[in-house]
């Protein structure tokens, strides 16, 4: 994500047994705004089925791209590529956080 502060990325880790390809962190001032996961395709299913246990049932998509959910801070979105299982999770203050970023706007700890 070119708008954050700092990006990490993982190439070691599993999510209840299933082998990720990578994980990404993206921190913005300070707080971890949005992370995202890949996955071989191979496991979409077990991906989706810890979604869905930790999240219930997806909303509806009209587009059927991805299966989505949302809470009143955060959304996650799950595709499935050719080969990958990609999904993002992103707190729904980001879009403000970047915006801020872009005015030149610091946040201060009181």
């Amino acid at each position: 994500d070119p708008q954050a502060d700092i990006g990490c990325v993982s190439h070691e880790e599993k999510i209840d047994g299933i082998a990720t390809r990578e994980i990404r962190l993206h921190f913005l001032n300070g707080r971890l705004y949005q992370f995202s996961m890949s996955a071989e395709v191979q496991h979409y299913d077990a991906v989706m089925a810890q979604l869905r246990k930790r999240n219930g049932v997806p909303q509806a998509d009209a587009a059927a791209e991805a299966v989505r959910w949302q809470n009143e801070s955060s959304r996650i979105a799950a595709y499935r590529g050719k080969d990958l299982v990609f999904v993002n999770f992103e707190l729904l203050s980001y879009a403000d956080a970047v915006q801020r970023k872009r005015d030149g706007a610091t946040l201060e700890c009181n």
